[in-house]
C-alpha cells in the first residue's frame, strides 16, 4: 500500500510538474516572440497536447473518449458532475489564497498585494482568451 500511496502522490506531482512546464514555455515565447505569438502557439499546443493526453490516459486507464472528451465523465451525473466543477473551481480560489498568505507571511501584505495584483492582470487575459476560443 506505501508504495502505491508514493506512487499516486507521484501521479499528481507529474501533473502540477507539467503544468507548470507550460507555463514556462507561454511565458518565455511572450518574452522573447510576444503576446500574440504565445497566444498562437498556446491554441496550437493545447489541443495537440490535449489530445496527447487524453489519448494516453484513455488507452492507461481503459476508458472511451467521445468527442475528445472521457467518457466516464460523460456518463456521470448532471449533479455530480456540477459538484466536480465547483470543486476545482474552489480549489482554483484556494490556492490562489494559498500563494498570497505563503507570500505575506513571507514579505507583508504590500509585496503580496503587488504579487496578486500583477498575477491577475495577467491571469485575465489569458481567461478572455480561453473563453473566446471555446
Amino acid at each position: 500500500m506505501d508504495n502505491n500511496k508514493e506512487k499516486a502522490q507521484l501521479l499528481i506531482d507529474y501533473l502540477h510538474r507539467i503544468a507548470f512546464y507550460h507555463v514556462f514555455w507561454f511565458t518565455e515565447i511572450e518574452h522573447q516572440l510576444g503576446e500574440n505569438k504565445a497566444y498562437s502557439a498556446l491554441k496550437d499546443v493545447y489541443s495537440q497536447s490535449y489530445k496527447i493526453f487524453i489519448d494516453r490516459f484513455a488507452r492507461t486507464l481503459g476508458f472511451d473518449i467521445e468527442d475528445g472528451i472521457p467518457l466516464p465523465l460523460l456518463k456521470i451525473d448532471e449533479e455530480q458532475l456540477d459538484s466536480l466543477i465547483k470543486s476545482i473551481g474552489t480549489n482554483w480560489l484556494a490556492n490562489d489564497g494559498v500563494w498570497f498568505q505563503t507570500v505575506e507571511a513571507e514579505r507583508g501584505m504590500n509585496d503580496a498585494k503587488r504579487c496578486n495584483d500583477s498575477c491577475w492582470s495577467r491571469f485575465s487575459p489569458f481567461e478572455a482568451y480561453s473563453i473566446k476560443i471555446s
